[in-house]
């Protein structure tokens, strides 16, 4: 399976990289690299490729929405690949130009489930606020014909997200198969996380964070994507790390959320962990909700932490969050000034 997947590694790359790494591996095109069975799931209600797209029609019906999203292909670089069993996740950094001639940039984690040489499962984590807010009017140019095929053709009813089970999540097929392999000097690493993290092993008795604060260096870098909501944008140092972890508690309230599935692949200096959770808001309303995070690693302490998760579903389900932590404490974080309309008058300096 190992040098399976490491062929199928190359595939990957020669998709986003055409010119980079794998370019001499004889390798599929992009349509062919997936089985008739696909399964395709972006987070998002209000974006034009959100939902759940099944089999060989709906991929193509996907990859054709694109192609009217994005005139010209994506623009890939300096992306990151993990292998985790049959799985490769990828961190991808894109620019591209809308149909409406406004320049964009954006990131975010894909997951391709293999068996034997295709994918069978694609899931993917990004900004879908920033989509929904890029790429409003995608019905008038999509058009009713092609449209209303899609997941998200019919407009939410808002609030979209009033129960939990209302917000789609990918638990039951993010199965990845096999044990993530650390590197020598990652095991400990993975331990830690594992510990803290993994359902399967986690002691009941620790926190659901790694609350000890020496786990990270002195000038850790957080980074969530996401305008409208509490925790969006980047925190700095001790101090942005403690105003995190105080603002988690303020939103979450006193009960922690459950990691009810978690899933680890590990690099050289990282550790990439797809994680679903269920809890409840600072309101007391129930929540799930699936992401990724990303750690990156100096010796034994984490200096960059990165999040990707439904950034629109986080702005709707965490509202009011302004009069919960107060000026006080709340003036302190990145996004205590409201947004204006557009909440990206540059899209090309989206983080």
């Amino acid at each position: 399976m190992a040098n399976d997947m490491e062929a199928n590694l190359l595939r990957v790359r020669a998709v986003f990289h055409p010119e980079g790494p794998g370019r001499d591996v004889p390798h599929r095109s992009s349509g062919e690299l997936f089985s008739d069975d696909i399964h395709v799931y972006f987070q998002g209600r209000s974006w034009a490729l959100g939902g759940h797209h099944y089999g060989r029609e709906g991929l193509e019906r996907f990859r054709a929405g694109c192609r009217k999203i994005w005139p010209e292909p994506s623009r890939f670089g300096d992306n990151r690949y993990w292998l985790c069993g049959d799985t490769v996740a990828i961190e991808w950094f894109s620019t591209n130009e809308t149909w409406k001639g406004r320049p964009n940039r954006n990131s975010g984690v894909s997951f391709w489930k293999f068996r034997d040489d295709q994918v069978v499962d694609w899931r993917e984590y990004t900004d879908t606020e920033f989509f929904a807010s890029e790429h409003a009017g995608w019905r008038e140019q999509f058009g009713e014909e092609f449209g209303k095929a899609l997941p998200n053709w019919p407009k939410p009813a808002m609030p979209m997200y009033s129960r939990a089970e209302d917000h789609e999540w990918s638990f039951d097929t993010a199965d990845v198969e096999g044990e993530p392999i650390a590197p020598p000097g990652m095991k400990a690493s993975l331990e830690t996380m594992r510990g803290i993290f993994d359902p399967a092993l986690r002691d009941p008795g620790r926190p659901r964070k790694p609350s000890n604060r020496a786990t990270f260096t002195d000038d850790i870098r957080i980074s969530f994507q996401g305008r409208d909501w509490g925790l969006g944008g980047h925190h700095h140092g001790r101090e942005g790390l403690n105003r995190f972890m105080d603002g988690c508690r303020k939103l979450w309230g006193p009960t922690p959320s459950e990691f009810v599935k978690t899933s680890f692949f590990v690099g050289e200096d990282s550790i990439v962990m797809e994680w679903h959770t269920r809890g409840v808001n600072h309101r007391g309303q129930p929540l799930r909700n699936s992401g990724v995070t990303i750690w990156n690693w100096r010796a034994d302490q984490v200096y960059r932490w990165r999040e990707y998760t439904d950034t629109e579903y986080l702005a709707e389900v965490m509202r009011g969050w302004r009069q919960v932590m107060g000026e006080e404490f709340g003036g302190g974080l990145p996004n205590w000034p409201e947004p204006g309309d557009p909440k990206y008058p540059d899209p090309h300096s989206h983080e």
